[in-house]
């Protein structure tokens, strides 16, 4: 019987996390709807995309006005259900242009068992179904002792800090250079430090490959019938990860580095008095080439890196800023370094005063029960101000600042509304400075102009 290939398979587009299924039918070329997406602009449009020859996202809308109207004009050229199931809009376009589509839930004559199958089209327009899944019933306390940390290495995800009661990961949720995924092996539940998820198998296969819990059971039943997420190469060398040295410290001056805060809008004056300029190399490196970037330090004495082309650490840490003048005990949070020296920037006049603490979490993952050095110190100030990313994970880290101060009855602002749109406070900065630019250019005129306005620059 033929088979599908699941190799290679893309899990986003614009933002938007693709089904399993969607993955699939992506990578054979088939039209997928996804709603949401976000432009690079921050606004967010819905529409048909498929794979191009290139392996590139391509938008269309075309085919839903030719199958609309094919509906409307020759509905016999259609394939509008199978087996008691009605076929989507989506479902008809694949399958009119040859592709293979699932069908969940088919019952054909003669059966009672209800299906759910692959089909395609053949040239001579006759339906053939490429694989059949078939459901065995099987108890689900039966399923919970399927052993997560099994299930994960049969997905290529390794242990790296076997224990006797516990095995850490790396997340397969996401990139990451400290594993932050833990399996209980005693009680097989698994916990996601990085995000606050956790549950027994089910609830890892339902998050691992976006189905529902019937889905799961089925799937786990079978021994894995779903489409597997291939493990990215960064998550499975992480154990050989080359390990950043850093060889000389210095004052920020390097023009390059200048120019790439200038690029994304950070005062240099700002920069200069919190950042510093890192030389390093990579260990393992046969040529021992010597780069440069961008350094912000943490309370261990590591360094967060950034340059156009680089975004390391040495190790990982929060960062405290002690405020000039803080006698209200007030802090601000930020998820990075390039959003608390945007934010720094904006109030920047002359000289740098701090009338509140700053604290750098360089991770959401740092943000944990565990870490009782961080919530003490969260839990000493009077008020907490934060300033963290609008995506889901900078969302339920806020959820967890604030209860923390709820817990504590202190005060506290949630102040991402600010840049509302954008994902964090450094994209929206750039934003408004390119509008800024845009506003200030004077209309032309009949005149020739031979020298014209330079753009407002960044004040430094």
């Amino acid at each position: 019987m033929e088979q599908i290939n699941t190799t290679g398979l893309r899990r986003y587009i614009c933002g938007v996390k693709l089904t399993k299924l969607q993955q699939l039918q992506y990578q054979q070329g088939d039209y997928i709807y996804l709603k949401n997406m976000r432009k690079t602009n921050g606004e967010l449009f819905s529409c048909y995309v498929y794979k191009d020859k290139n392996g590139n996202p391509n938008f269309s809308n075309i085919n839903i006005q030719e199958i609309m109207w094919m509906q409307k004009e020759k509905p016999q050229q259609l394939l509008k259900s199978y087996g008691g199931v009605e076929l989507t809009l989506s479902q008809q376009i694949n399958f009119r242009a040859g592709k293979t589509i699932f069908l969940k839930g088919v019952k054909k004559d003669g059966e009672t068992e209800e299906k759910n199958i692959f089909l395609t089209k053949l040239p001579n327009d006759e339906v053939k179904i490429v694989e059949r899944i078939t459901t065995p019933k099987i108890d689900v306390e039966e399923i919970k002792k399927i052993s997560i940390r099994d299930y994960l290495s049969s997905l290529g995800y390794q242990p790296q800090k076997p224990k006797e009661h516990e095995v850490w990961f790396y997340s397969p949720f996401r990139n990451e250079r400290t594993p932050s995924f833990k399996v209980d092996t005693s009680k097989n539940t698994f916990k996601d430090f990085g995000d606050g998820s956790g549950g027994s198998i089910i609830d890892l296969v339902m998050a691992l490959h976006n189905v529902d819990f019937k889905q799961a059971i089925k799937a786990l039943s079978e021994q894995t019938n779903l489409p597997i997420i291939q493990p990215q190469p960064s998550l499975s060398q992480q154990q050989n990860a080359p390990k950043v040295i850093v060889t000389k410290e210095t004052d920020l001056k390097n023009k390059a580095l200048l120019d790439y805060l200038d690029e994304r809008c950070i005062d240099i004056d700002v920069a200069q008095k919190f950042c510093r300029e890192i030389h390093y190399r990579i260990d393992g490196d046969e040529n021992e080439k010597e780069y440069f970037a961008i350094g912000f330090k943490n309370n261990s004495g590591g360094w967060e890196l950034r340059n156009p082309y680089f975004k390391n650490c040495t190790s990982k840490d929060v960062t405290y800023i002690k405020g000039d003048r803080n006698a209200y005990q007030d802090a601000c949070v930020f998820e990075g370094f390039m959003d608390a020296l945007s934010y720094l920037s904006d109030f920047f006049e002359g000289q740098i005063f701090l009338n509140k603490d700053i604290i750098v979490l360089n991770s959401v993952s740092l943000l944990d029960e565990n870490n009782t050095t961080l919530i003490e110190k969260l839990s000493s100030y009077n008020s907490i101000q934060a300033y963290l990313d609008n995506d889901a994970r900078g969302q339920k880290c806020t959820e967890k600042l604030k209860q923390i101060c709820d817990k504590n009855n202190n005060s506290f602002l949630d102040k991402s509304d600010l840049y509302k749109g954008y994902n964090d406070y450094n994209e929206f900065r750039v934003a408004k400075k390119k509008e800024k630019q845009i506003r200030d250019v004077k209309p032309s005129s009949n005149k020739i102009k031979s020298k014209p306005k330079n753009t407002p620059k960044i004040r430094r």
